[in-house]
């Protein structure tokens, strides 16, 4: 584990603060795990459809089930929120 977990932790922080709500939504805390390794994130923009494309890809990648696909730093996900 690296910093890489922590660009996942903020994406999806940043995805509730654009939506209003969580990207996983399970009903007990072994679903909600098995959701965050396994099913991709929603599209944010099914929430705020006036979202930006750019912002909706920004989010999916930092929430990349494999480290190597997210971003290496937050200011490189932060330039791409930009």
């Amino acid at each position: 584990m690296d910093g890489r977990a922590d660009i996942y932790a903020l994406g999806i922080m940043t995805y509730q603060m654009l939506t209003g709500e969580l990207p996983f939504k399970q009903g007990n805390l072994g679903a909600l795990l098995i959701a965050h390794l396994t099913q991709p994130a929603p599209d944010p923009r099914s929430v705020v459809s006036e979202l930006p494309p750019s912002i909706s890809e920004a989010i999916a990648r930092a929430l990349a089930k494999q480290p190597d696909q997210r971003y290496q730093s937050a200011s490189a996900l932060a330039q791409a929120l930009s």
